[in-house]
Parts: structure tokens; sequence; C-alpha cells
């Protein structure tokens, strides 16, 4: 086995972990009292979208209150419905270990990518 099919393995093994942990079957319970709400998913989706540009177009250096007043005010919109909350706290734990996993492998190697 060469070293790209041994880290793709290690990589599929992790994938399982992660899959059939609590973290992840909680998120998936959460996606599935919502995802049949296809007008809330959508909003949800494109306040994603919109709160992702927004952040970039931060980091850029660039600042533009009333967009950032106007998105805030729809997640706290969003967040008055009780599985949408739930949903979002477990989606943040999701994206928290995933983004651990992924620093873990860049800090043990000293890989300074995407930064």
């Amino acid at each position: 086995m060469d070293v790209i099919d041994e880290a793709v393995a290690l990589a599929d093994g992790i994938s399982d972990i992660i899959k059939n942990s609590d973290i992840y079957r909680d998120y998936h319970r959460a996606y599935l009292k919502i995802k049949n709400n296809t007008e809330l998913v959508e909003k949800l989706n494109k306040l994603k979208t919109e709160h992702l540009e927004y952040a970039d177009f931060r980091s850029k250096g660039m600042e533009d209150f009333d967009r950032e007043k106007y998105i805030s005010q729809e997640f706290y919109k969003a967040m008055l419905n009780e599985d949408v909350r739930v949903y979002f706290m477990n989606e943040d734990k999701l994206v928290n270990l995933i983004a651990e996993v992924y620093s873990r492998v860049s800090e043990k190697w000293y890989l300074n990518l995407f930064v």
C-alpha cells in the first residue's frame, strides 16, 4: 500500500468514527427535524451563504454595517425556532470537530496551508 492509499484509508477511518459519533448523530437528528420544511432549509442555506460571503468581504478589510445588521437580524429570527436553534448548535459542534481534526494534522506537520 503506498502512502496515498494509506492516508486515504486513515481519512476514511476518521470519517467513519465521526459519522458514528454522538456529535454526528445529534446533528443528523436535528437536520431531519427541519429537512422536510423546504422553505426553511432554503432560507437557512441562503442565510449561511450570505454570512460566508460577508465574512469574506470583511476579511478583505471592508465593512457594511447595514448588511451585517441584516444578517444578524435574520439569524436572530431563524433562531426563534427551537428546531433551528438545536440544528445550528449541533452543526457548530460537528464543524468544530472536523476543524479540530484538520488542525491536528496541520499542526503535527507544521503545515501552514490555507492560512
